[in-house]
Parts: structure tokens; C-alpha cells; sequence
């Protein structure tokens, strides 16, 4: 490729002192830990079992013995986790080998903790997180850049740690995926979250497995997450995303906040060209009805989409297929790092085969242009 390749989706997998040693005093004791055990070490939040470490000893085992991989128990000790998953020298080199020229970081056990039923729990637990993600990309900032967790039950603290983690060098913000119907991202509530990440440049992602419903039903079940959902919810985890997204358009989000850039996060890509054809449609034929909005200038939903959505993909032909309906400003390109289904180490021989075909403007907009541009590479 004569074009460089960033991707918009790599992950840490946590260390087992990212908690204990930089947790509020007060919840040192209800702080997520790592629990060694046989025959694998699983990382723990209040009393129940979350994430296998597997989750950071299984990349590039698909590209070496696929069978192996779809067989294999999803469990490992922490010691086989790769090293690049959480120092920061081992993490570029893995890059290099994989001819990556920079990447984005999010958590892996921090997105199960998205479903903390304690919101001051959740508050210190996210706030640790992002102080030691911020050190982790301090080490390589012209490589990796962090994207902060942001809890907003209260919204006035989820801005002041956007405002924090910003200022401490993170390049992107997290929010949940799913805040439930009575929190979803349509109300009024928001609005300062919106003017903040406008104002700062910081773009807000929306990945899978940060579901946060209001009232979701207390359980003593182990806390799910991506890693332990059926078959099912996996295939249709799109909904959430979509129904987050098509509320923050038609409340006229990014009408107010043209600068405001929102990132969906490992739901693949194709869903977007019949997601901005029906959003358009119903926008545009449907008989207007009291509450239902109209917007400024003849725009319609899908102009705000191009202008500030983007979407990170990880293998979906189809969907680079569909470029002229979705704009390729919208797309972005991810290796998804360590975890088991991730590109590496091969990732641009997978991505080349994406490409084929595609002119060359395009295709490095692409692996690497967009994400360069909204995180600042």
C-alpha cells in the first residue's frame, strides 16, 4: 500500500494492578480484580466473573490454525495474554510487525463494566481506568491514542472527566451503547455532553457491549458481556447502535453541534446503506406529525450522518462494497487487537483483499485517512 494504515479499534487488555493501585480509597475493596485460578484467570466486578483472559492470548490464532481457534476453550492464564496488550514498547511493536502506523486504544474488561449497577462504583472505577490508559499512550503518543470510558448517569461528571481525560491527553470518549428508553440520547439532558465534545474536538464512540439500561433487572447471574452473549444478541447487536444514533439525528444533535463526531464502534459496516435509506425515507415521505423534526437548510438525515457519524469496521467486504451510499468520509478501518477474531497479524494482507478494486483515494480514506483526521495522527 503507498498510503499508511491506522486502525480505529485496538484494545488493552488490562494489567492486574490497573485498578488496585489507582482506585478511590473508598472502593478499594470493590475495585475489579484479576483472580487467578485453573485452568484460566478471569477478571472479577462485584463478586461475579466477567472476562477470560483468553481475550488477550488468542490474537493471530485464526490466521495459524483456524480449527484450533473455533475449538478452542475460551480461557487462558495471564501470563499467555500478549504483552502488547498492556505495555505500551511491546504494543508498537506488535504494530510494526503488523504494519499498523498508529492505533486507537479502548478497554476489554472495561466494557463489561458498563453494566456496574453503582454509579459512584462506576464513576471511580472508570476515572482509574482512564488515568492509566493516559500513561499507556503517553509512552508512544505519535502511535496510540486512548479513548477515555465516560459514565453518564450524571452528566455533569461524565463532562468533567471528558474535560479531565482530554486534558491528560486521551484522544477520544466512550459513552454507553444502550442508555435504556428512559435515558436515551434524544433528551435535553445530553446537551452538555454534546457542546463539551464539540467544543474540545473529542470524538464520542458508541462500541459494542457498553450497554447501560436504566433499570436493567438485578441479577447474580456473572455480568455479561460481548464475551459471554448468545448467538442471537450477537448478530443483532446493531439495533442499539442504530436506535442511538438515529435519536441523537433527529433530536438535531449534529444540527446544533455541526463540529460534534460520533464513532460506532465493531458493528460492522454494511448496515448503514439500508439504515440511511430508510432514516431518509421515512424523513422525507412520511406525512409530517406534531413533535417530529424539520430540518434547518433542506437538510436531511443522512447529510448529518456523512458529515459527523463514522463508522469502524473490521471485515466487511459487502459494506466497503456499498462506499458510494455510506461516503467513505464515514468509514474507518480497525484491527481489533488482541481479542481472538482480530486481523492480526495479518492485518494488511486482510485489508489489501478488502480493498481490491477500490480507487485509491478512496481506499486511503479508508485503512487509515478518516481515522487519522478525527484522532488527530
Amino acid at each position: 500500500m503507498s498510503y499508511p494504515v491506522f486502525s480505529s479499534d485496538g484494545h488493552v487488555l488490562e494489567p492486574p494492578d490497573v485498578w488496585t493501585g489507582r482506585i478511590l480509597r473508598q472502593f478499594a475493596d470493590r475495585a475489579p480484580r484479576l483472580v487467578m485460578g485453573e485452568p484460566a484467570d478471569w477478571w472479577h466486578a462485584e463478586g461475579k466473573r466477567v472476562v477470560s483472559c483468553a481475550a488477550g492470548a488468542m490474537a493471530g490464532i485464526k490466521h495459524r490454525d483456524e480449527q484450533a481457534w473455533r475449538h478452542r476453550p475460551y480461557e487462558a492464564k495471564f501470563s499467555a495474554v500478549r504483552r502488547g496488550a498492556y505495555q505500551p514498547a511491546a504494543r508498537v511493536a506488535d504494530m510494526d510487525t503488523d504494519g499498523i502506523a498508529g492505533e486507537v486504544m479502548y478497554p476489554t474488561v472495561g466494557l463489561a463494566l458498563y453494566r456496574l449497577e453503582d454509579p459512584a462504583l462506576t464513576n471511580a472505577v472508570f476515572s482509574a481506568y482512564n488515568s492509566w490508559l493516559a500513561e499507556f499512550c503517553a509512552a508512544a503518543p505519535r502511535r496510540i491514542k486512548g479513548v477515555a470510558m465516560l459514565n453518564l448517569d450524571d452528566v455533569a461528571i461524565g463532562v468533567a472527566e471528558l474535560r479531565r481525560t482530554a486534558q491528560a491527553g486521551l484522544a477520544g470518549a466512550m459513552i454507553t451503547v444502550n442508555p435504556g428508553e428512559s435515558r436515551g440520547y434524544d433528551q435535553a439532558i445530553y446537551e452538555p455532553l454534546w457542546a463539551a465534545a464539540a467544543e474540545a474536538g473529542i470524538p464520542l464512540s458508541l462500541h459494542l457491549a457498553t450497554d447501560r439500561p436504566a433499570g436493567a433487572p438485578k441479577s447474580a447471574e456473572p455480568m455479561v458481556s460481548a464475551l459471554s452473549d448468545t448467538p442471537a444478541k450477537l448478530v443483532t447487536r446493531v439495533v442499539w447502535a442504530q436506535d442511538s444514533l438515529a435519536r441523537m439525528i433527529y433530536a438535531g444533535v449534529f444540527q446544533r453541534h455541526p463540529k460534534l463526531t460520533v464513532v460506532i464502534v465493531e458493528h460492522d459496516l454494511a448496515w448503514a446503506a439500508p439504515f440511511l435509506q430508510t432514516i431518509d425515507n421515512d424523513y422525507c415521505h412520511r406525512p409530517w406529525r406534531p413533535g417530529w423534526p424539520r430540518f434547518q437548510g433542506g437538510a436531511i438525515p443522512s447529510d448529518f450522518f456523512k458529515r459527523n457519524v463514522v463508522i469502524s469496521f473490521q471485515d466487511d467486504a459487502l459494506g466497503v462494497r456499498l462506499r458510494d451510499v455510506i461516503g467513505t468520509d464515514s468509514i474507518s478501518w480497525g484491527s481489533d487487537y488482541p481479542h481472538p477474531d482480530s486481523t492480526f497479524p495479518q492485518s494488511k494482507r486482510i485489508l489489501g483483499d478488502i480493498l481490491l478494486g477500490v480507487p485509491e483515494a478512496d481506499a486511503a480514506k479508508i485503512a487509515g485517512g478518516v481515522t487519522a483526521r478525527i484522532y488527530g495522527f
